[in-house]
């Protein structure tokens, strides 16, 4: 009776000490961030784009102007090509003082129109 005593309190231990060794991390994981990607013997962690003060400012710069002209940004998702319209320019002023002050965003807008209107087809 004494052994199988002696086992059944051994048994209730290991019941009790057990889960949390095995809820411990595998060796090697600790330094894995949340939400990471592992593949092999990669980490992948996606971070936020980063952007330069330029950038910033000048997409800042944009927003105000969109926000106060959406008829001009309307025409300008549909078709980008106008920012260079000088037609189309001298019809709005505004776009053309905006410009004449940002000639970046306007470069920057020729190159790359959907970072600045969403295009509508």
């Amino acid at each position: 009776m004494g052994r199988a005593w002696l086992l059944i309190v051994v048994m209730t231990n290991l019941g009790t000490f057990a889960p949390s060794a095995w809820a411990q991390n595998a060796p090697g994981t600790e330094s894995i961030p949340p939400g990471a990607i592992v593949t092999g013997n990669k980490i992948i962690v996606a971070e936020p784009a980063r952007l330069n003060d330029a950038e910033l400012n000048r997409h800042r710069a944009w927003h105000q102007f969109a926000e106060a002209h959406p008829d001009v940004t309307a025409d300008l998702a549909r078709h980008p090509a106008l920012v260079n319209d000088h037609n189309y320019r001298k019809k709005h002023r505004d776009l053309d003082r905006f410009l004449a002050v940002h000639p970046d965003i306007r470069e920057a807008m020729t190159a790359n129109p959907g970072d600045f209107v969403v295009p509508v087809k």
